[in-house]
């Protein structure tokens, strides 16, 4: 029920030549919208990544939606652009979200990996038709896409993350690392404190805020990204001397210290 799903069926080798998962979507359930224009929506992401992601350094690999994933041409990886793709239905009036989300995934997985890095480095898959529900977003993601990514062994390709304009760490009810979410809030903090200590440690509200901002986007948006690009990026950053080598985990303590000191209305403003 949770991905709107009617009938759902599963096969096996030899009655099928590989895993085979079938799910049945129909527009009698809840869950089908209406294809909304998606005019803006690119617009509005690209911006995003310009005015917030790299405006606040939140990813130390990309410079601006045309040049990312720099820095790692030593470790044989060439920076390329951001590309953005609509993962809403399109083709009829009526579409499932789930199934339209799904799909998406997949067509822009075999985009990216398709295409040399230098032209395309990374993909932001935007979906407005999940923006006003992020459980049900974090659910077709999780349960759906995860699930999926997981039976067919592509995390051996790619990397996934989330996104939503009302994320909510404390929603995901997660207690420890989970594929695609932002860290739980209780795991920054004792990030924040092994690494900067007390005295540099916001309250638990700031800091629960801060670490949601990262997360939050104008559109519900999941980022595919290249396994072999993150595998560089550790290799990298294992190659620096000692002294300018960050600590492991210090990405999250370093962004959420940086957002915690963002007035509530900037971050407004830019979404």
């Amino acid at each position: 029920n949770n991905l709107l799903s009617r009938t759902a069926a599963t096969d096996t080798y030899p009655r099928a030549p590989c895993p085979l998962l079938q799910l049945t979507f129909s527009t009698d359930v809840p869950g089908f919208y209406e294809a909304t224009e998606r005019k803006g929506q690119i617009t509005a992401t690209a911006e995003w990544v310009e005015n917030f992601l790299t405006k606040y350094r939140l990813c130390p690999y990309t410079k601006s939606i045309s040049d990312s994933a720099i820095a790692l041409t030593d470790v044989g990886i060439k920076p390329g652009p951001i590309k953005i793709i609509s993962g809403d239905g399109g083709g009829s009036k009526y579409s499932c979200r789930a199934a339209d989300l799904s799909s998406s995934f997949w067509a822009a997985v075999a985009q990216l990996l398709r295409t040399p890095e230098d032209e395309m480095a990374t993909i932001l898959l935007v979906s407005p038709s999940f923006d006003t529900d992020f459980l049900g977003f974090s659910a077709v993601c999780d349960n759906l896409i995860e699930g999926s990514v997981e039976a067919t062994g592509s995390k051996a390709y790619i990397g996934r993350a989330w996104f939503h304009p009302e994320y909510c760490t404390d929603a995901v009810g997660h207690g420890t690392v989970v594929a695609g979410h932002a860290v739980p809030n209780s795991l920054l903090k004792s990030f924040v404190l092994s690494q900067r200590g007390p005295n540099q440690c916001p309250n638990d509200e700031s800091l629960a805020r801060a670490n949601d901002a990262v997360r939050r986007t104008p559109h519900a948006t999941i980022n595919i990204l290249r396994r072999d690009q993150l595998l560089a990026a550790q290799k990298y950053e294992a190659s620096l001397p000692a002294q300018s080598r960050p600590a492991a985990n210090s990405i999250y303590v370093r962004n959420a210290l940086k957002l915690s000191d963002v007035s509530t209305e900037t971050r407004n403003a830019r979404l």
